[in-house]
């Protein structure tokens, strides 16, 4: 029942009616039973189902090996690619510094004629009149080879220069010191300014002092130009007439470097046992 209501008298407080209040806490209580038999009813949705749900959807944490792999490769693949490849990379520049061959003796072919054929040939048979520079128990040769036309015929301008700076770095550098050449590419080589005269090295009874000329030593009709047409598999009379070797000589060398000093003093030997037949193995 609303509380009675009294007349206001002066001096006296009135008492003050809660029907409004009583009765808006009974519509909501009402409201909520209406929501209520519609949630069993099917007729509203279950909020507390809803979010039942929602969690059951929700991905969850890796908890196996297989899982966390799984969930790191999705997450940072591109991440493992890169490595990957970085690591491919570094692995094969270092394959190639550990496998490549060290040389006992260098060397660098010249002509104007293709040189790219004789390169294996040189790599075969030098091995037999030098040493065991670096004591490894084997003797190797590494050949270079580069074609410079003469001038007036017709060529790429671009391959043209290009084997030119490889011929001129090689010389200049010092690196290698033993040459064969043809006319052309000694011309070009500043007409033999930076090569020794090889009539030094000529021993009394030496097979090939015909062949021997100054500056150069022609292989044409040596033994050594026999073994070397063989190799290539010319004929002797198809081998080069012009085609001879040349040693540089000391200028901008550092023979105070003990390195360099030693590497030049085996070529120079090295030099020696072809100009004069003699072989090391």
């Amino acid at each position: 029942m609303p509380a009675p209501i009294w007349p206001s008298v002066k001096g006296e407080e009135v008492p003050v009616s809660n029907f409004d209040e009583e009765e808006k806490k009974d519509q909501e209580y009402r409201k909520e039973l209406v929501e209520l038999k519609k949630v069993r009813q099917g007729k509203a949705p279950n909020i507390f189902a809803q979010e039942r749900e929602a969690e059951a959807a929700a991905p969850k944490a890796p908890v196996t090996f297989g899982q966390k792999l799984s969930n790191f490769w999705y997450h940072y693949r591109g991440v493992v690619a890169v490595v990957v490849i970085l690591f491919g990379v570094a692995g094969f520049f270092l394959w190639d510094v550990l496998s490549r061959p060290e040389y006992d003796l260098t060397t660098y072919l010249s002509a104007s004629y293709p040189m790219s054929i004789m390169q294996e040939p040189f790599e075969k048979v030098l091995p037999q009149y030098a040493g065991d520079l670096n004591k490894d128990g084997k003797v190797l040769v590494g050949a270079g080879a580069a074609t410079i036309k003469a001038e007036g015929e017709r060529v790429d301008k671009q391959f043209q220069t290009a084997n030119q700076m490889k011929v001129m770095g090689a010389l200049m550098n010092g690196d290698p010191i033993l040459f064969f050449v043809d006319d052309v590419s000694y011309e070009y080589m500043f007409d033999g300014q930076y090569f020794v005269d090889l009539t030094q090295y000529v021993e009394a009874g030496g097979k090939n002092t015909a062949q021997v000329k100054g500056k150069r030593f022609y292989l044409k009709g040596t033994e050594l130009g026999k073994e070397l047409a063989k190799a290539a598999e010319i004929s002797e009379e198809d081998f080069p007439e012009d085609l001879s070797l040349v040693f540089r000589d000391t200028t901008d060398l550092d023979m105070k470097n003990d390195e360099v000093k030693k590497a030049y003093e085996y070529t120079e030997t090295v030099v020696k046992n072809l100009i004069n037949g003699k072989k090391t193995a």
